[in-house]
């Protein structure tokens, strides 16, 4: 249960940083609003609290979603940078950056814990 649940958490990271890498591309490439691809993501912490809760208890979900949230927040918002749609019309000040990555990593847990909630009533 505890390994399945750890593999199911870092796949999730992986693809929500490889969603990033895609989105961003898209966005710079194609002139595409980079705000509009987070729904995206948001989908991505609910389908991993869904695979999660197969096999995993509810705190795996939510560390699920934390882990996957804070990956976005922090690695995610470097790679979008880097590639181009990320970066912000002003330099963020440490308060904002901590307040961005916060509130992702309570978004990412409240949707992953939804997801495991929608896979337990399916069950």
């Amino acid at each position: 249960m505890r390994q399945h649940a750890l593999q199911t958490i870092a796949a999730g990271i992986v693809i929500v940083l490889a969603y990033d890498v895609i989105a961003a591309t898209i966005s710079k490439r194609f002139g595409f609003a980079y705000r509009n691809f987070a729904i995206g993501s948001m989908a991505i912490y609910f389908a991993l609290g869904m695979i999660v809760a197969r096999r995993a208890p509810l705190e795996w979900w939510a560390l699920g979603g934390a882990a996957a949230g804070l990956a976005d927040a922090t690695l995610g918002w470097l790679i979008s940078a880097k590639i181009g749609p990320g970066r912000l019309e002003k330099r963020a000040t440490p308060r904002t950056a901590a307040t961005i990555v916060l509130f992702t990593i309570i978004l990412a847990t409240a949707l992953a814990l939804g997801g495991g909630t929608v896979q337990r009533l399916l069950r």
